[in-house]
């Protein structure tokens, strides 16, 4: 699955890059809300892990913006922790990709 991640805190960038490499995931790192929006455009991510609060916008912000610009319709929202969200697209109403958590 190609994973989008959106995180200023280096370390937590690398972190969660590392252990959806090693769940045989695609991760592609942002630090940039704009360097995430211009890939957008470009490419077709499956998932995307926001951060809560950037310097450049919040993960609302790059939300709103990726629903506007992204190619699929709608997208399902779900916090996995105070800070960060995890957005998945939908197809046709269901969910087009799963993803498996590792522990």
């Amino acid at each position: 699955m190609r994973i989008a991640i959106l995180e200023d805190d280096r370390s937590q960038l690398e972190l969660l890059t590392h252990w959806l490499t090693l769940a045989e995931h695609h991760a592609v790192s942002f630090e940039r809300g704009e360097d995430l929006m211009v890939s957008i455009t470009q490419e077709r991510f499956e998932m995307l892990i926001l951060d809560w609060n950037l310097p450049d916008a919040s993960g609302i912000d790059i939300l709103t913006r990726v629903r506007q610009t992204a190619k699929v319709g709608c997208y399902s929202v779900q916090r996995a922790v105070s800070r960060t969200m995890w957005c998945k697209p939908y197809a046709g109403g269901r969910l087009s990709h799963q993803a498996s958590a590792s522990p």
